[in-house]
């Protein structure tokens, strides 16, 4: 078993996985609040999922490669298992990893490394964007709601409507902007400059698993949507 970090294989520093790594479901994210004189706690759920926090079994078998595979299993990026090579992970190494000799005399390691997911899988490949010139259906073939880059063609004022929890409105618009709800942030049609006016939505939007309807009114002409399909 190997893993790919950042686009390098581990399997070229003559680094294996050991062992499938344990992925625990995530956590939601929740406050607690005790009630005098009320059974139980009252639980408000924030909406979010924690990390999940696990570590990963390596072995490395030349140990002259040691240092560069330990600087390998740094910092944050794309991680993909090679037992679940249809997903993504975000990952983030925090350090302190430990490497200990499998058998006495044998030079060869075992690597214990720390490492902090977030809590969604990602489907790769990734998905194709999906092009809409008049409204329809996006059916999310995913088990969790999707963070969508929505990059919407417009000159002058309209709103466009995301399944039936959200709606964005535009308004004096010259060519049209980009929502980018994993950005949580809206950018120009260059998709670099962010934008602090002209575009208004209660919340960014998501697309939920199953069929999500599309529709707009106004001078809105067409819709380029980057799904980021997503598991959990």
């Amino acid at each position: 078993m190997h893993m790919i970090y950042n686009g390098v294989n581990s399997a070229t520093l003559g680094l294996y996985l050991a062992e499938e790594p344990t992925i625990t479901q995530p956590e939601r994210q929740v406050d607690t609040i005790t009630v005098p004189g009320r059974a139980g706690e009252v639980i408000i759920d924030k909406g979010g999922l924690k990390d999940v926090k696990t570590e990963l079994k390596c072995y490395i078998r030349d140990v002259a490669k040691l240092p560069q595979a330990m600087a390998y299993l740094t910092g944050s990026g794309k991680l993909i298992i090679s037992t679940d090579a249809g997903h993504e992970y975000r990952a983030y190494f925090p350090g302190g990893a430990e490497a200990d000799r499998l058998i006495r005399n044998l030079a060869a390691r075992e690597i214990t490394v720390p490492v902090r997911l977030k809590p969604y899988r990602y489907r790769i490949p990734e998905a194709a964007d999906i092009t809409m010139t008049t409204g329809g259906v996006v059916a999310n073939p995913g088990t969790a709601k999707s963070a969508p880059r929505i990059a919407i063609t417009c000159t002058g004022t309209g709103t466009l409507y995301i399944g039936t929890a959200y709606s964005i409105d535009l308004e004096g618009l010259t060519g049209g902007c980009i929502v980018d709800t994993d950005a949580m942030d809206v950018y120009a049609m260059d998709g670099i400059t962010s934008m602090y006016s002209g575009v208004s939505m209660e919340d960014f939007p998501f697309l939920a698993p199953g069929n999500n309807n599309i529709s707009w009114t106004g001078n809105i002409s067409g819709v380029k949507i980057t799904p980021r399909w997503r598991d959990l």
